[in-house]
């Protein structure tokens, strides 16, 4: 999950700014001409499959920050980590990432734990997995992929998504790395063996789903993957991808006619374009699968409820009226955001975290998945 920052704004007549960031481990560009910066987010959950901590890596540096729950949730620890993405594989600190160029999901055992996870920069096609996540104050330890496996789908400024398919009754992992725009896809198998290489073939794809990243997974209450909801590219309209019967190189894409444009009130004409308007996150129920999807607009700050997940033709939206901008603060105005569950050792999905950067911002929605229960909180992010 990635959060952009603000978009570049047109010229003006004012000077720029620069601010030190020097204990925060950021420096921010006050200036019309600034690029803007992005993270990229992913929930580590241990050995009950509650959501252990968060790791956050920034792509401007590769720099990564640990966030720890306490609390109930209300309070995030934040601390940079010695460790450098960036440099750990290869690539340079100072060569920036643009939001999109890497995917980072987790592989989880069949309790629920995080043992690895996958890791693709779809501008080169590298591909390693992360071991030991979350251990001797890393997010994990890179083993490179041999044969930059993702190649051949590999470009710039591509909308990609990583879909990981978890199977409960074989304990074996697939992942399809799906190109939105062009509908190329690859399919990575034996996820389970992670002291080897993956298997790694062409899968097909009907048609260009058009999704632009931001996906949720829809599982049953064992913990098998039977579908992806993902979120289109300009309007929001839904799409859902799901493996062809007995074919694992086969995926089929619908467009549902739920549009999240449509959803969600209409920003005001200030409001910035550029960064990500929508995210996604999973609900589960408690008897463990997923009952519903949080969708969130980072425009309007709404949240909408996505249910009926297990017929694509009904699937509807209920828009709910908490604003969550006010306790997000100044600083996040203009930001993409990332949607991470809090699911507590029972399976069940008991809160839904904001963030807008690992030191700019957090709420935490929770009881998402009862309407009449859900409330926002502000989250305290403490370094």
């Amino acid at each position: 999950m990635e959060f952009p920052l603000a978009p570049t704004f047109p010229p003006t007549k004012a000077s720029t700014l620069w601010l030190a960031g020097a204990a925060l481990g950021l420096s921010l560009l006050l200036s019309p001409r600034a690029a803007p910066a992005a993270y990229l987010v992913v929930p580590l959950y241990d050995a009950a499959g509650a959501t252990d901590r968060l790791f956050s890596i920034e792509l401007a540096t590769g720099a990564v920050d640990e966030l720890v729950p306490r609390r109930g949730g209300l309070v995030l620890d934040a601390r940079r980590l010695q460790q450098n993405l960036f440099v750990d594989i290869g690539r340079r600190p100072d060569n920036p990432a643009q939001p999109g160029e890497f995917l980072l999901e987790g592989l989880r055992d069949r309790g629920g734990r995080t043992r690895a996870l996958l890791l693709i920069e779809t501008s080169t096609g590298y591909a390693a997995y992360l071991l030991k996540p979350g251990q001797g104050g890393r997010l994990g330890e890179v083993r490179t992929i041999g044969g930059r496996p993702a190649s051949p789908l590999a470009a710039e400024g591509g909308r990609f998504a990583l879909l990981v398919r978890r199977d409960a009754t074989r304990r074996g992992d697939l992942a399809y790395v799906v190109r939105g725009d062009t509908g190329d896809c690859l399919l990575f198998s034996e996820l389970e063996r992670v002291e080897q290489d993956p298997g790694v073939r062409p899968c097909t794809l009907a048609e260009p789903p058009g999704i632009g990243g931001g996906v949720a997974a829809v599982e049953t209450a064992s913990g098998t993957t039977i579908a992806h909801l993902g979120v289109g590219e300009g309007d929001g309209r839904l799409v859902v991808l799901e493996p062809v019967a007995e074919r694992d190189d086969r995926l089929a894409s619908f467009r549902t006619g739920v549009v999240l444009a449509e959803v969600f009130p209409r920003p005001a004409e200030r409001t910035p374009r550029g960064a990500p308007r929508f995210a996604l996150a999973a609900v589960r129920g408690g008897e463990g699968g997923t009952t519903a999807v949080l969708a969130v607009d980072a425009w309007s700050g709404r949240l909408a409820l996505l249910r009926s997940l297990e017929v694509r033709s009904r699937l509807a939206a209920s828009l709910l009226p908490q604003d969550f901008r006010p306790l997000l603060g100044a600083a996040a105005e203009g930001r993409g955001l990332a949607a991470v569950p809090r699911v507590s050792g029972l399976g069940r999905t008991v809160g839904v975290w904001l963030l807008a950067g690992p030191r700019l911002g957090a709420a935490l929605v929770t009881d998402p998945d009862s309407p009449a229960d859900l409330d926002l909180a502000r989250v305290e992010l403490r370094p």
